[in-house]
């Protein structure tokens, strides 16, 4: 599942990165979802679906950002959907097809890190126009 999900979003927003950003945001997603595991409870997780929301997340910003139909509603869907699992838990169909617990926190730090990683950028750029250079 993660695989062909994997397939689908970076086909959906291929167009926003090269090979090499592309890497680097996969590295870049993967630590910071390990990182937020490890201060969870959770003992066990094996799996992508972090690194999934965290490439969706940022996909959504750079439509967003790129005036591209259907920006803001992948965002607001996938805040939707992250809020949904932090207060209700995760899918049951899904745990019951995985065999395991739902790492809604991987959801959550994915999402967090993919949207922050999108819009360092963003405000970087703000922050450098509204502070120029002085002589």
């Amino acid at each position: 599942m993660n695989s062909l999900a994997l397939a689908i979003i970076t086909f959906i927003f291929r167009w926003h990165f090269s090979a090499r950003q592309f890497t680097f945001l996969l590295l870049t997603l993967s630590v910071a979802v390990g990182l937020a595991i490890i201060i969870t409870d959770i003992q066990w997780y094996a799996g992508l679906s972090g690194v999934l929301h965290g490439l969706f997340g940022w996909g959504a910003i750079k439509d967003i950002e790129g005036k591209h139909k259907g920006g803001w509603l992948l965002l607001f869907g996938l805040a939707g959907k992250i809020s949904w699992e932090q207060i209700f838990g995760g899918s049951v169909s899904s745990a019951a097809l995985i065999g395991a617990r739902v790492a809604t926190e991987a959801h959550l730090a994915g999402g967090i890190a993919g949207i922050t990683i999108a819009l360092l950028p963003l405000l970087y750029r703000k922050w450098k126009q509204s502070n120029p250079v002085k002589n």
